[in-house]
């Protein structure tokens, strides 16, 4: 199996007026959640017939949701400038 670059999430937002133009996003078709889950269903198999499980939790709460849609430096400043935009993001 050849090694695939890990995703990461792309900024979307380019400034605090962004904001306005965000989609709610769906949680079965974007995002990782999606990826990992197909990819965890399809190893799950070889890791449980080298004897782990699958177990995990993950969460990510607004500020770090916030950080990557806009990067942290930007989404941080932006809560100085502009805090109602944010508080919306």
């Amino acid at each position: 199996m050849g090694r695939e670059p890990i995703p990461f999430a792309k900024k979307v937002l380019r400034s605090a007026a962004d904001v306005e133009f965000l989609e709610k996003p769906n949680p079965r078709r974007d995002g990782l959640l999606p990826f990992v889950i197909k990819r965890l269903q399809h190893l799950q198999p070889e890791i449980e017939k080298e004897g782990h499980k699958i177990r995990f939790a993950v969460a990510r709460g607004p500020l770090n949701i916030a950080s990557f849609l806009m990067g942290a430096t930007e989404f941080l400043t932006a809560i100085k400038t502009d805090p109602e935009a944010m508080h919306r993001c």
